[in-house]
């Protein structure tokens, strides 16, 4: 379980995060009730690294992966994730965490497109 965030709430599906306001984050908008599932990484690495470690990257890597049209865009979305976790956690989290939505990515996990 994670702490309460600012930007984000509980819905009935306990995987499922509503984002409760607006918030801009590196020029882009998550519009309010946006649905975030955390990090979009296997189920083997969530014992390592929670996906929702960091609701906030997590949050706003989802809306990168929601708009992504192709693989180079939601490699850069996989980036940014790995730049927002990197600042708020250890060197260990941080490659496990982009590893995680790499693989993810490779799995077709969030892809959208």
């Amino acid at each position: 379980m994670i702490a309460p965030d600012l930007y984000t709430k509980t819905t009935d599906n306990p995987r499922i995060r509503e984002v409760t306001q607006d918030w801009r984050y590196n020029g882009d908008t998550v519009p309010k009730g946006f649905l975030t599932d955390g990090a979009s990484s296997p189920r083997i690495f969530w014992g390592i690294v929670s996906p929702f470690l960091n609701p906030k990257s997590s949050c706003y890597h989802d809306y990168l992966c929601s708009i992504a049209k192709n693989k180079a865009e939601r490699k850069l979305a996989d980036k940014e994730y790995r730049k927002l976790v990197g600042s708020e956690n250890s060197k260990v989290e941080k490659i496990l965490a982009y590893a995680g939505v790499r693989i993810g990515a490779w799995l077709g996990i969030g892809n959208r497109f």
